[in-house]
């Protein structure tokens, strides 16, 4: 995983900042909730409690 990508899921982890997964050609907004480990995140939104991001899969990510 990239570094820049590590730091964007500590700092919505830290500060429930809201990110935009993208994920073959899907979205999913919400923060993190939990580093899983170095692959998967869990997320949490207004429509799901929990949405685990498997980060080999992902394409970008925003920051909001």
């Amino acid at each position: 995983m990239h570094d820049e990508i590590k730091k964007y899921l500590a700092e919505s982890l830290a500060k429930k900042r809201g990110l935009t997964f993208y994920i073959n050609g899907n979205t999913v907004n919400g923060y993190v909730t939990r580093i899983v480990d170095d692959e998967t995140v869990e997320v949490t939104n207004q429509t799901s409690t929990k949405v685990l991001v498997i980060l080999t899969r992902l394409d970008a990510v925003a920051m909001s």
